[in-house]
Order: C-alpha cells, then structure tokens, then sequence
C-alpha cells in the first residue's frame, strides 16, 4: 500500500499540467476547479477528526 496515499493528491496536477501543457484552458480550469472543490468537501472532515482526537466528541 506503500504510495497509495499521495496518488490522488497526485492526479489533479497531473491533469492540469497535461492541459496546461496541451494549451486547453477550459480544461485547466476545470481541473483547477474541481481540485478547489475536493479540498472544500475535505475540511469538514478533517475538523471532526480534529474533534475526535482531542477528545470532543
């Protein structure tokens, strides 16, 4: 399992850079966008695992 964490990260950039590179700015801002996205459904579950760890719940 060695690596599987940081893939995902990984593939937003990936895309980007291939559309960036590919000069498909409708592509780059999807991409952008959809990253942008992933981060903002993320926050909320690391502030409830914040909670749990300190022991809030």
């Amino acid at each position: 399992m060695t690596g599987t964490r940081s893939a995902p990260a990984l593939r937003p950039e990936t895309y980007i850079q291939d559309a960036e590179r590919e000069k498909d700015t409708e592509f780059v801002d999807l991409f952008r966008e959809a990253r942008a996205d992933s981060r903002k459904g993320a926050e909320p579950g690391r502030r409830l695992l914040r909670a749990r760890l300190n022991g809030g719940g």
